[in-house]
């Protein structure tokens, strides 16, 4: 082979050479660009799942937040619950003694009655039961009465607060209540009375008749 032939083969083995050198830093660059955008996808990736956890626990620590304050708004209201419970236990214990003792102190006055009616006659006798059946009735029906006996005295006395109405119209309506049991008793005089000093004193008589003392 010439020298020429050689030159023309050593020529033609470094252009190929060039052009295999070339492709190989193609394919590289390509593969870098591939990589990077591979890289940069995973970053991505990464991110969001970050984001996503991140959102996650946030939603976990307000849905706790949530159920702990639910939880404590129960125990709250039950506690209030119990409160008015217990409040309204002992309003109604409250009630049964006052109810037992007003029962008690009818029952005193009544026999104490009965002890005066036994000196007259049957006529009498109901006119004085009557009147003590009348004023436990009215006080039953929220015309708020004190009957207090005072030695041959009874005290009949009216109490501020009576629901249904204001204290001059009670007053009114109980001295019209009381007047059909005080023989001899001026109506007008009776709630003129009733309406000055929301009380009268009556009298039990020998014969068991009441009066009014003023």
């Amino acid at each position: 082979m010439s020298v020429e032939e050689l030159q023309r083969d050593r020529d033609r083995l470094k252009h190929a050479l060039r052009e295999a050198e070339q492709k190989v830093e193609q394919a590289y660059e390509a593969a870098e660009v591939k990589m990077s955008k591979c890289i940069e996808a995973l970053q991505a990736t990464i991110t969001r799942t970050e984001g996503q956890e991140k959102l996650v626990v946030q939603l976990l620590q307000e849905a706790k937040k949530k159920a702990e304050a639910s939880e404590r708004s129960a125990r709250d209201h039950a506690k209030s619950l119990q409160l008015h419970l217990d409040t309204m236990t002992k309003r109604a214990l409250a009630a049964e003694e006052k109810l037992a003792r007003s029962e008690k102190e009818t029952a005193r006055l009544t026999s104490k009655l009965d002890q005066v009616s036994g000196k007259s006659g049957p006529n009498a006798v109901s006119e004085v039961k009557l009147g003590v059946y009348m004023a436990v009735e009215i006080s039953v029906q929220g015309v708020r009465l004190v009957l207090e006996r005072q030695g041959d005295k009874t005290k009949v006395r009216l109490l501020e607060g009576t629901p249904g109405g204001t204290l001059k119209k009670m007053r009114e309506n109980q001295a019209q209540e009381l007047a059909p049991f005080l023989p001899g008793a001026n109506p007008d005089q009776l709630r003129d009375e009733v309406q000055n000093n929301g009380e009268i004193l009556i009298q039990v008589g020998g014969a068991g008749t009441l009066r009014m003392l003023f």
